[in-house]
């Protein structure tokens, strides 16, 4: 450890989907640096006040979504944790609550779009969703502009074009005529 264990607020580790998982603790002044990327990447995807978040994944200790969710609140929008539902009673959720911003996985945005009832309620008008590094190969085509400007935003930029092009299309067809 280079801190004293006293210094350590938060334990987080890997899913280990790709090996042996991974474990690490992070002090406040690590935590704080990475909720000022995640205000970054709200800000960019033009999350603002009043914004009500539905964080659709189980917690766990994976930190991505940990810190999405502290930045979240920590810029005062509404959090709705999502974790532990099943598709159908997050979909409920997200209708109750009139959640505006869905933060999921790519896969899971897909299948929730794929799970909606016809005439199904919903407020959601922003997906922010992640892709992990290295597990594609071909970079996003799109702008800055044009990606700043999309309703859907991918965390990183390494994810490939056609999994952007078809959570762009399950937006057009699925959420967005909804």
């Amino acid at each position: 450890l280079t801190f004293n264990l006293e210094q350590y607020i938060r334990y987080s580790r890997t899913s280990g989907t790709r090996g042996e998982a991974i474990s690490w603790m992070d002090t406040a002044e690590d935590w704080d640096w990475m909720l000022g990327n995640w205000d970054s990447i709200l800000e960019h995807a033009g999350v603002r006040t009043g914004a009500s978040c539905f964080f659709a994944f189980s917690f766990g200790p994976f930190l991505g979504f940990w810190t999405a969710y502290d930045a979240a609140a920590k810029m005062n929008f509404m959090t709705i944790p999502g974790g532990g539902l099943n598709s159908n009673a997050r979909l409920k959720l997200l209708e109750d609550t009139s959640a505006n911003v869905l933060l999921c996985t790519p896969t899971y945005a897909l299948r929730l779009g794929k799970s909606l009832p016809k005439n199904h309620k919903h407020s959601v008008n922003k997906i922010i969703v992640a892709i992990l590094k290295g597990k594609y190969e071909e970079p996003v085509t799109k702008t800055d502009e044009e990606f700043m400007n999309s309703n859907l935003h991918f965390i990183r930029s390494e994810c490939i074009e056609h999994i952007l092009n078809e959570a762009n299309e399950f937006l057009e067809n699925s959420w967005n005529k909804i």
